[in-house]
């Protein structure tokens, strides 16, 4: 989320497909972004876009950022991480029609404060 453009844009080229959990022994990619403040990432594991609809059709990350954006913005401006993660939630939910996940999805949720406010955390796993 750029807070200055108030939108959910992808990490950038390369960055897709990043494991959030880490095994002893492997090698990963490093990569740094600036994140200023206001901003957030929104880091999620597959089964939060490998979902089709009642419909057929694929949610896939693209999908899933079209779910996040209305998500945000609908919330007030001083919305809490965990509202919206819970937001989002349902979001994915209605997409899949169903309330049962069919895969675990795991949503994390990291903002960087303004100068003045101490680093926002939330965690939610689904």
């Amino acid at each position: 989320w750029r807070a200055r453009e108030r939108h959910w844009y992808p990490l950038g080229d390369g960055l897709e497909g990043l494991p959030i959990g880490f095994i002893a022994g492997e090698f990963y990619t490093q990569q740094s972004i600036r994140i200023e403040p206001g901003d957030i990432l929104l880091i999620f594991s597959d089964g939060a876009i490998n979902v089709f609809s009642p419909d057929g059709r694929f949610l896939g990350t693209k999908g899933f950022l079209k779910l996040a954006n209305p998500t945000m913005t609908s919330l007030p401006p001083n919305g809490s991480l965990p509202s919206f993660a819970e937001s989002l939630v349902g979001a994915n939910r209605r997409f899949q029609g169903c309330e049962a996940f069919a895969a675990d999805r795991t949503f994390l949720t990291l903002a960087r404060s303004h100068l003045s406010d101490p680093l926002l955390r939330s965690v939610l796993v689904a």
